[in-house]
């Protein structure tokens, strides 16, 4: 038991000790954290503020998010492979339509807040930012287990795994639902101005 307090007391001292970095290495986390402290931060505040509406614009976001994360299984699926797991992630890989379908299902009653209106002439539409939140943490949580952890327990990789898939069914859910809003308020005006 104080083997445990010994290594949580210095995990929480100094959070990065646990991966026995050189220094260079530490202010490299270091910089990246912060760099997408801010992306995130830029990400989460344009949701609020809304942006000029467009269908390519709309999508390309949510299209963007999945190619992520079917790369995100495709690494998975290379460190199982050398680590013999790929049954584990052959059921992750069947789950996860059901899991982004389920999210869809989520992100088109959850995006209640979303709003599309008229702004200098031109249509603009604003997000939940909780959404965009919500994804951006979960995949960073997947990205960090694979790059920096990938021998922790299956059930957290997995947990981790499901998170991403239900939020990028939400950001999917959510872009359906401004499509659809736009298109019942601005049915006379062109459905997708450049």
């Amino acid at each position: 038991m104080s083997s445990f307090v010994n290594f949580l007391s210095k995990l929480l001292a100094n959070p990065l000790s646990y991966f026995n970095l050189p220094n260079f290495q530490i202010y490299q986390l270091s910089f990246f954290a912060i760099l997408i402290f801010v992306l995130i931060a830029l990400r989460v505040g344009l949701s609020v503020a809304g942006r000029k509406y467009s269908t390519l614009k709309l999508f390309t976001g949510p299209v963007f998010l999945v190619l992520l994360v079917t790369y995100n299984y495709y690494n998975s699926y290379l460190v199982s492979l050398t680590l013999n797991l790929s049954s584990l992630t052959k059921v992750e890989v069947l789950l996860v339509p059901f899991l982004v379908a389920l999210g869809i299902a989520a992100g088109h009653r959850l995006a209640r807040n979303d709003r599309v209106y008229i702004k200098k002439g031109a249509p603009h539409y604003s997000s939940s930012a909780i959404i965009s939140l919500v994804w951006a943490l979960s995949f960073l949580i997947r990205m960090g287990i694979i790059t920096y952890l990938p021998l922790i327990q299956v059930s957290v990789a997995i947990f981790s795994s499901v998170v991403l898939d239900i939020a990028t069914g939400l950001i999917l859910g959510e872009s359906l639902k401004i499509y659809r809003t736009y298109r019942r308020n601005f049915s006379g005006a062109d459905a997708s101005p450049a």
